[in-house]
């Protein structure tokens, strides 16, 4: 006799609706139930911010825990670092002292361990680089730029890379006018960059990776980076924002430069979306507020 509420998915479109359905009994002036009124609603856009805020919500905790320990672990890193550089200093020293006698081979076998502790250390100082980068909420000014020079500053900087993978054709399809946004140029320049550089290891050195600028809705700006890589299973699609997740060979990444970028995003306001079908390639679209007054302003990134 009370209302039922239920809900359910329709994957008949190309984007997946969410309806919720309430079946309430009408009754006769004897207590009957003569007919029953049902009721349809589209919540998927509450679905959709329902899970974004989730998200929201698990970056902010996974960055607090990242800070955590990243600086729990700067300062041992540091010491064997600062010893390990010491010890490689004196190793001519010690090369003196020893000569060309039956030690020479145990000096060679000590100057590459303490070479690769050194390396090592490096790559960690990186990552606690990273992570604490990921978890910053440091000001940043925000002024005004052209989308369409950001992207063509940051293949600047690419030019090395790209010279050592002939295979891949590097395209560029701006928009014919300059794109006003506000944001922070070196952060912006990151995300471009991290999205081409993935494309990149996508790819096999072969394929080609499309970068467009144009207009979306009169008041966004849109950044697509395209490649025709190996693509993403429909699996990892939902995780591939998520602090520490990668599809990369260990060693290799520790998977939150994609993190970074949904962060960045979100601090200039915006948005990322992927598409992606294994075999063909992915498309990173990235939309950003077009700067309609040209005011500078400050953010928290």
């Amino acid at each position: 006799g009370k209302p039922e509420r239920t809900s359910y998915i329709d994957p008949r479109n190309d984007r997946t609706t969410h309806f919720e359905m309430v079946a309430s009994p009408m009754f006769d002036d004897k207590g009957r139930v003569r007919t029953v009124l049902v009721s349809k609603r589209d919540v998927t856009l509450e679905k959709e911010y329902q899970a974004k805020y989730y998200q929201a919500e698990k970056m902010a905790t996974i960055g607090l825990l990242s800070a955590g320990v990243a600086h729990e672990i700067n300062n041992p890193l540091a010491a064997i670092s600062g010893f390990s550089e010491a010890l490689k200093r004196r190793i001519p020293l010690l090369a003196t002292l020893i000569g060309n006698g039956t030690d020479a081979a145990i000096l060679q076998d000590f100057e590459e361990y303490t070479s690769i502790i050194v390396e090592e250390c490096n790559r960690c100082r990186d990552i606690v680089s990273n992570l604490l980068s990921f978890s910053s909420q440091k000001s940043c000014k925000f002024s005004q730029m052209d989308l369409n020079s950001l992207v063509t500053d940051s293949l600047k900087i690419l030019h090395h890379q790209i010279k050592q993978h002939p295979g891949i054709a590097l395209v560029q399809e701006l928009h014919p006018e300059p794109v006003k946004i506000q944001g922070a140029q070196g952060e912006l320049k990151q995300v471009l960059l991290n999205l081409v550089l993935n494309a990149m290891d996508a790819m096999d050195s072969q394929g080609t990776i499309t970068i467009r600028t144009c207009l979306d809705n009169g008041d966004h700006a849109a950044l697509i980076v395209e490649d025709t890589g190996q693509g993403i299973p429909p699996a990892n699609l939902n995780k591939l924002f998520i602090p520490f997740f990668t599809t990369k060979t260990k060693g290799h990444s520790i998977g939150i430069g994609l993190s970074i970028c949904y962060n960045i995003i979100k601090n200039h306001d915006g948005e990322i979306h992927v598409c992606s079908e294994v075999g063909k390639g992915s498309i990173f679209r990235v939309m950003l507020p077009m700067d309609l007054q040209g005011k500078t302003q400050g953010h928290e990134t």
